[in-house]
């Protein structure tokens, strides 16, 4: 059965079309003749910036000024922040400049999270959401809501029943991962084999 686009559907598309072209229009010039057209889209996909409402973000964001990749702002949205590191690590990153914290104005940690004057670097963004916790009172990130109010992380993990018999190692940890059978902790206990291996290499004997 043929699918029939409306004419607010078909203008999307050519909306969407012609934001892309200007976008490798716009990397071309401002990252040099280095970066062909089917690589600049390449990393526009990685950034996840080809396509929806990202795509319209990206080129607003590229077509304010002309140095918005040599010099980027803290206002250079996430999708920005993603493509300025593949650009880098992609070896394009001699006209391009990494995104700078809003608040504190590093560039490591990139600033990949939300703040009211811009991207924030994990740090400062953890800062900005600290607030006291109703068991300790300390300030900290709020992980959970309880009856008494928001607790820390820390208080969180005191609770009755945080930790689990961990299925690798057999001990009893706060669970960081899961497999299909039962929680896992952070370091599990290295295979039987490598575990004897060790032992023997740690006495200079062989095994039996």
């Amino acid at each position: 059965m043929r699918k029939y686009l409306t004419p607010d559907q078909i203008r999307l598309r050519e909306d969407l079309a012609g934001a892309r072209d200007r976008i490798i229009v716009l990397l071309n010039l401002a990252v040099g003749e280095s970066l062909g057209m089917e690589q600049a889209q390449e990393f526009v996909e990685k950034a996840r910036a080809w396509s929806g409402a990202n795509a319209f973000r990206l080129l607003r964001y590229l077509a304010s000024r002309p140095d918005a990749l040599s010099a980027p702002t803290p206002d250079c949205p996430p999708c920005g922040v993603r493509l300025i590191a593949l650009l880098i690590a992609g070896g394009h990153g001699e006209n391009v400049g990494l995104v700078p914290c809003a608040n504190c104005g590093r560039t490591n940690p990139l600033p990949t999270y939300a703040g009211p004057e811009g991207r924030l670097c994990h740090g400062c963004s953890s800062r900005r959401l600290a607030v006291p916790c109703a068991r300790c009172g300390k300030l900290a990130k709020a992980v959970a809501r309880r009856p008494d109010g928001r607790i820390c992380q820390v208080c969180k993990e005191k609770e009755p029943g945080s930790r689990k018999e961990c299925v690798s190692c057999r001990r009893m940890m706060i669970p960081t991962g899961t497999c299909p059978r039962a929680p896992t902790c952070a370091r599990p206990a290295p295979p039987r084999s490598s575990r004897r291996a060790a032992a023997v290499a740690a006495g200079g004997g062989r095994t039996r």
